[in-house]
């Protein structure tokens, strides 16, 4: 379906709930290029060109989930 790995899952996430590079390289004990480079992935397996597009996808096709906690 989707393509992505669990770590690029892992990551988008991160950044659906609001972290940054930095605070998702922290939590997951990886370096911001990593990071950076896990981003990059999805956004080419998706065909998006950012990070609210990756999120609105993953969401949209219930990869990830968020709670009305995340939303505040």
């Amino acid at each position: 379906a989707h393509g992505l790995s669990e770590r690029e899952l892992q990551v988008l996430d991160l950044v659906a709930r609001g972290a940054t590079n930095r605070m998702i390289a922290k939590e997951l004990f990886l370096s911001i290029r990593t990071i950076e480079a896990h981003m990059r992935n999805v956004f080419e397996k998706l065909g998006v060109s950012s990070r609210t597009e990756a999120v609105t996808e993953a969401v949209r096709h219930h990869w990830i989930r968020l709670s009305d906690n995340d939303l505040k």
